[in-house]
This record gives C-alpha cells, structure tokens and sequence, in this order.
C-alpha cells in the first residue's frame, strides 16, 4: 500500500504534468494557428517552395509538434495512461538530443555550417522581391546587424535586378537596408524634440525651428507628428492649437521628411570595399550575427537555455509521474482486459474519480487479475 508522502508527492506531480502539458499544448495551438494565417498570407505573394524560405512552414510544423506531444502528455497525466506517459517522455528526450546533436554539430562543424546558411542565403537572395517573407528577415538582419547579403555585399549580384549586368535603377546596386545611417541622426532627432517640448518657452530655439522648417521646408524633427510632444499641439490639450503644427510647417510642396533613400547604394557592386565603406555595410550578415553571439555570450547563453529549460522540465515531471504510477499501482501493467466484457460499468462505484474521471483509488475501479480467477484463463 502507498505511504501518505506518496500520495501526496503524486498528486503534486501530476498536476504539474497536467499543467505544464496543457500551457505548452495551448502555445503549440496558437503557434499553429499564426503559422497557417501566415502561409496562407505568404502563398498570396510568394513563387517559392524552400523550407528555408518560408518561416510560416516553420512556425506550422513547431506548432503541430509542440501540440500533439503535448496534448499526448496532458492525457496521460490526467487519465494516469503510462502508455501515453511513456510516449510523451520518450519523444522529449528524442528532440531534446537532437536538439543537443544540432547543437554540438553547428559547434564542430561551424564552416560547413555557414556554407550552408550561405548558400540558403544566395538562394533568398535570387528571390528577394519575390518572397515577403524572406525580405522582411533580410531587411531586419541587414539593419540590425549592420551588415549586407550573406558572406559579403557582393552577394548581391545573383539578384537579377542588382546585378550589374541589369539595366534598371537598381543595377549594381544593393538594398537600401545595407546603407550606413550615422547614430548622430538619433543623438539630433532626440535633442530637436526637447527642443520641441520647450518650443515657447524658448525664444532662441523657436526662432531657429521656424527658419529652418521655412528654409528647408519641413516639419519637426524626424516628422511633422514630432510636434505632438509639445503640450499646446499635442492632441490631449483642449487649446486653439490642438492636435497643430507651427504656420512654418505650413508650406506648400512637397514634404520629403521621414522618407529613405532607397538608391543609396546605387552603383556600389563594381567598387571595392574602401570605396563603398563609408556608403554601405559590407561585412556580411552571416559574420555579424555570429561575431554577436560570441560577443554577447550570456545572451547566446540564456537563448539556449530558454529552449532546452522547459523540454528538460517536461522530461523530470514524465518521468517521475512514470515511477509514482508504478509506486501506487504495482500491476498496472496487468489489467486483464478480457474480463472488461464480463464488467458492466454503470455499476462501477466512481466515486471520488473528479469531474473528468482522472482521480485514481487506491485499490483501483476495475478488478485486476484476481488470483481466485487465474485458472479460468490458464
């Protein structure tokens, strides 16, 4: 018979696992969900069919995955089902060790390794405004990481449009994504809305901010929507210039505030790298992420982290519910199932089961094995 800390330690483990499965199974839901919506919207725009290029795929299978294997171990925790307790533990630790496997391959094997993301890269690139998806990625890693194409900025080429045996604008060209914008712009921007804030309250930076919206014809610092941070123009104030702007802003033409120059690495691809570092980014997107993650180590660190914590959590709570399940039921393996026909289940005495019918006794709800029986099945 199980000791009370048994009981106990069961029960606590238990509702953990049905806890911890059923979050995941409902994340693995969503995520299933937002990756359908998203391929759905992707096949809209998109002519391609890589795994790698279309991260709606992805986010499909993670999702299918994450919901299967956990709606399998929120069953077998709330129904006590070893079968599927076993095939919910043994799958985590099959992923997990791949995921350890991947992991110590990309650490052995680093230059094939970015072979081979160079050589998925080169085939985005083909594709660039043919695929959402993958100029969104592209776009955000070139600006974030200061960088440009795959290996270096001359990847560019295999675009038919960039590639300098084209004859459009865009030829020899890059994105405009890779082009270098000085931080002084942010340090200038953060300073003129301070400015703003004080706009009349300071007669010398009101008279300069109204010759230089005049002369320049424009507006506030980074848009004319700078201006909502000055109390008297912003749309929360009651006053005649709510929700303004300046009379100097008010001038006709056209306002070319706050739009990019997307030719700005126009005629970049024929040069060399000291002739284009002062326009462009030339270091290659594969090499500044990796150069971040060594630098920022903790970071890398407490990514990979985050993906193992929760599978190793999943794989100690399915494991000690397995051994608990075997504490309090030495023969739950040894239900005879051939005696269910002779046992009519609406005289069965479920009480104490729960509303679901998941809470176990002790002594069982189904006879098992009764030794006086054994003879009838030898």
């Amino acid at each position: 018979m199980a000791g009370k800390h048994t009981w106990k330690s069961y029960y606590g483990i238990k509702f953990s696992l049905s806890f911890y499965s059923t979050l995941f199974s409902l994340i693995g839901l969503v995520i299933l969900c937002i990756g359908i919506y998203a391929e759905s919207e992707r096949r809209k725009h998109q002519t391609l069919e890589g795994i790698f290029l279309a991260p709606a795929i992805i986010l499909v299978l993670l999702g299918f995955l994450m919901f299967v294997v956990s709606f399998i171990g929120m069953v077998g925790s709330l129904r006590d089902n070893l079968l599927l307790i076993k095939i919910f533990f043994y799958v985590l630790v099959a992923i997990f060790i791949i995921e350890l496997l991947l992991l110590a391959i990309e650490l052995v094997f680093e230059d094939q390794f970015k072979k081979f993301a160079h050589a998925n890269v080169l085939v985005g690139i083909q594709q660039y405004y043919d695929d959402l998806d993958f100029k969104n990625i592209m776009d955000f890693v070139q600006e974030k990481f200061s960088c440009c194409g795959g290996d270096e900025f001359k990847d560019w080429m295999v675009n038919q449009y960039h590639s300098c045996n084209s004859t459009g604008p865009l030829s020899c060209g890059v994105p405009y994504t890779c082009c270098i914008t000085g931080k002084f712009k942010k340090f200038a921007h953060a300073n003129v809305l301070v400015g703003i804030q004080q706009y009349y309250d300071d007669l010398d930076f009101k008279n300069i901010m109204d010759f230089v919206q005049e002369k320049f014809s424009c507006c506030g610092g980074d848009e004319f929507k700078d201006w909502m941070v000055n109390q008297y123009h912003s749309c929360n104030s009651t006053g005649p210039l709510s929700c303004g702007v300046p009379y100097t802003c008010c001038i006709t033409g056209k306002e070319d505030v706050g739009v990019k120059n997307t030719l700005c690495g126009y005629q970049t691809l024929n040069k060399e790298r000291l002739d284009v570092i002062h326009i462009i980014h030339v270091r290659g997107c594969i090499h500044a992420v990796g150069l971040w993650l060594n630098d920022n180590f903790g970071i890398t660190f407490a990514i990979v982290f985050s993906f193992l914590t929760p599978q190793a959590l999943g794989i100690l709570l399915s494991y000690f519910f397995w051994r608990r399940l075997k504490e309090i039921c030495p023969s739950y393996d040894e239900v005879d199932f051939r005696r269910l026909k002779d046992i009519n289940f609406k005289e069965l005495d479920l009480s104490g089961a729960g509303c679901c019918y998941c809470l176990p006794k002790e002594e069982g709800y189904i006879p098992i094995n009764m030794e006086s029986d054994d003879e009838t099945f030898t």
